[in-house]
């Protein structure tokens, strides 16, 4: 009988180290978030944030069970000017004092197209309004390299209309278009 419960122990401890999902946290010294925005219709504005941190549960054969929570402080915006950047944390745009944070959690993964390729479902807040959106992403690969841990990287793309999340500023001048691209560069260190 002892045997017996040993072996199912040991069954069921091997089955959770199969098909455990790796932890990782992100190294923010290797990532960036960017987005762009048509300016006056007839080109590309693009700016991003310098502040974010982010969660990864992820084993490329289990994608089912992936999970991602990830974190934008708003006053942290960079564009290379410091008056637009303050003028984007105003009401206008970010309203940074009363919503100091984007946040977006994910709530499904599942393959794309390419085996490169994963789409990843997830609830997007920005101002107190929260919206279901679709990030279009790219597995580039992992490695373990000494000195500097495992790693894993990844890009991230998707679009929304900023008027969904009340940010409408500009918008029946024309000044600015509705919709923004985000596009996320990540590397991601699996904790120990």
């Amino acid at each position: 009988m002892k045997k017996t419960i040993f072996i199912l122990f040991a069954f069921l401890l091997v089955s959770q180290i199969n098909f455990a999902q790796d932890a990782y946290k992100l190294d923010n010294l290797h990532t960036s978030v960017r987005f762009k925005v048509q300016h006056l219709g007839v080109a590309l504005f693009t700016g991003g944030f310098d502040q974010f941190e982010g969660t990864l549960k992820y084993a490329p054969e289990k994608l089912k069970d992936a999970s991602l929570t990830f974190k934008v402080k708003v006053n942290s915006v960079n564009t290379g000017n410091n008056r637009r950047n303050a003028h984007l944390q105003k009401e206008d745009f970010f309203d940074a004092e009363k919503y100091p944070e984007m946040t977006f959690k994910s709530t499904y993964f599942k393959k794309g197209k390419n085996s490169k390729d994963i789409l990843v479902d997830g609830m997007l807040t920005i101002r107190g309004v929260t919206k279901a959106v679709t990030f279009k992403v790219k597995d580039l690969g992992a490695r373990d390299i000494p000195n500097f841990g495992f790693r894993r990287g990844f890009t991230a793309t998707t679009q929304i209309k900023r008027s969904e999340f009340g940010v409408n500023y500009g918008l029946k001048q024309k000044l600015l278009g509705d919709e923004v691209t985000i596009e996320v560069f990540t590397e991601f260190i699996k904790s120990k």
